[in-house]
């Protein structure tokens, strides 16, 4: 579309994101072309299109500024600041591009910071269930910053399920054999940052393997929401990024509770092992699962399939950007 480089979110070179350009009526081929209405002071920003909204000078955008916190904005607001030039900027490679695009819940190539932040719920990789099915209601608090299942001891086919050996056992070391393994990741790709917030630990599973699972008991506010999963896989290969979602209906103090699928992540590899991709929840035709959370509190199984598992989220579907 626009003759760009679907792999290069800067066809031209010249600074400007693509999606900037087109929306703002420049062309994404012609370098250093100045940009209609720019943005002054020293603010950072993410721009978003509410779906269905017409780019237009005269529209209003939501806009999320380093801390997250979003703000509404006309379009004169919403480009990056340099300067000067006769529009009162210029492109200034020192500062970060801003995106400006429809928001678009199936785009492959979603940022946490992008998510909407209202209603999020992020449960970490590694704070799955412990002492069979026990779970800790600070982890039901968001902004949840991590760390609070330290040493707590899961039980094997009750909490998770993982016939690994004993490879990497930090933050929560369990006994010999049949181990879930985790790497500290707080550099990688999104590693750090979730919703608007950044956690303060984090930790993600690796050493996965197909029949491998692990289950998370969260107090939920109940509606009805989108998943994605930060996933990596060190290389960029189709399906390198796999696993699933069930909601366990059997009681989870028991070994094997029963669950029902919710549905599938798939998608390529990430490029490197802690370097995660966001990963689009999907039913069995293809198109983006709804959960409907309607219990006090709920019990969700994560499938490994193929890549790294770190966190995942879910977002109301009645959000704003």
């Amino acid at each position: 579309l626009n003759g760009t480089d679907p792999h290069n979110p800067d066809t031209d070179g010249d600074g400007w994101n693509d999606e900037i350009e087109v929306h703002s009526g420049s062309d994404p081929l012609t370098p250093n072309r100045y940009l209609p209405g720019l943005f002054g002071g020293l603010q950072h920003a993410h721009a978003l299109l509410h779906q269905g909204v017409l780019p237009a000078t005269s529209q209003a955008y939501a806009m999320r500024f380093d801390d997250g916190s979003p703000t509404v904005s006309p379009q004169a607001s919403v480009l990056r600041e340099g300067g000067p030039n006769e529009n009162g900027a210029s492109v200034n490679v020192a500062v970060p591009i801003v995106r400006l695009r429809i928001f678009d819940p199936q785009a492959d190539d979603l940022s946490p910071y992008e998510l909407p932040r209202a209603g999020a719920f992020v449960i970490e990789a590694e704070d799955y269930n412990y002492n069979s099915g026990q779970h800790v209601p600070l982890a039901d608090v968001m902004p949840y910053l991590g760390g609070s299942y330290s040493n707590l001891v899961g039980v094997l086919d009750v909490d998770y399920h993982d016939l690994d050996g004993a490879d990497s056992q930090v933050y929560r070391p369990l006994p010999a054999g049949k181990n879930v393994n985790l790497l500290g990741n707080l550099f990688g790709q999104y590693g750090l940052q979730r919703p608007s917030w950044n956690v303060t630990k984090n930790y993600r599973v690796g050493w996965e393997a197909s029949g491998d699972w692990l289950h998370y008991t969260r107090a939920i506010p109940t509606g009805n929401y989108f998943v994605w999963a930060a996933l990596s896989y060190n290389g960029t290969s189709p399906n390198q990024l796999s696993a699933s979602l069930d909601r366990v209906t059997g009681d989870t103090t028991q070994p094997n509770a029963t669950a029902t699928s919710l549905g599938s992540f798939l998608a390529p590899g990430s490029g490197a092992f802690g370097n995660n991709d966001l990963v689009l929840l999907r039913d069995a035709l293809g198109n983006p699962a709804v959960v409907t959370v309607t219990d006090p509190t709920t019990t969700l199984r994560f499938n490994l399939g193929s890549g790294d598992f770190d966190w995942f989220v879910l977002i109301r579907t009645d959000a704003l950007p």
